[in-house]
């Protein structure tokens, strides 16, 4: 196989498996925040007192998928771009594909994510959601950028390609 095709092959998986782990810290997160008790504002905090300190405990809610989601989807799109693009030998038209798409699922993704980021910088600061959720979306970000570098990396030079 072309070493270059390999290379930016070999990237694309290592890619799609920080993503993976990503979704998994986050999905971990989500879980230790959905069974955290919520601290009770003043208001409830007297109805509790008033109800003689019987417990009142609201069922814990389920553990949000969504980190999961935005990273599963895409590391199994990278990992299909993977395949394709180490099909050099056989299809051409094929790699190439999968190549140039993988060269920018990556940017488009770190524009995503940074969107989503940023909705979840505003909700921290309204208290409504932990600084984890924005840090992680930061790591997801650098992690994408970097990801689309590598991969434009191993673009053979001019020479090499004939040009």
């Amino acid at each position: 196989m072309n070493t270059h095709a390999a290379s930016a092959a070999g990237r694309m998986r290592v890619y799609a498996l920080v993503l993976v782990v990503l979704g998994l810290v986050g999905y971990g997160l989500a879980w230790s925040e959905a069974k955290a008790p919520p601290s009770p504002t003043p208001a409830e905090a007297e109805v509790e007192a008033a109800v003689d300190g019987a417990a009142t405990e609201a069922p814990a809610a389920a553990p949000s998928l969504t980190p999961l989601i935005f990273t599963f989807g895409p590391a199994l799109l990278m990992v299909v771009m993977s395949w394709m693009t180490s099909r050099i030998d056989r299809s051409k038209a094929l790699a190439m594909i999968g190549i140039h798409l993988g060269m920018l699922l990556p940017f488009v993704l770190a524009v995503a994510y940074a969107v989503v980021g940023w909705g979840r910088l505003g909700k921290w600061q309204a208290g409504e959601k932990p600084l984890s959720a924005v840090v992680l979306f930061a790591v997801m970000v650098l992690a994408s950028l970097a990801a689309g570098i590598a991969v434009l990396q191993t673009r053979p030079s001019k020479s090499e390609r004939g040009g």
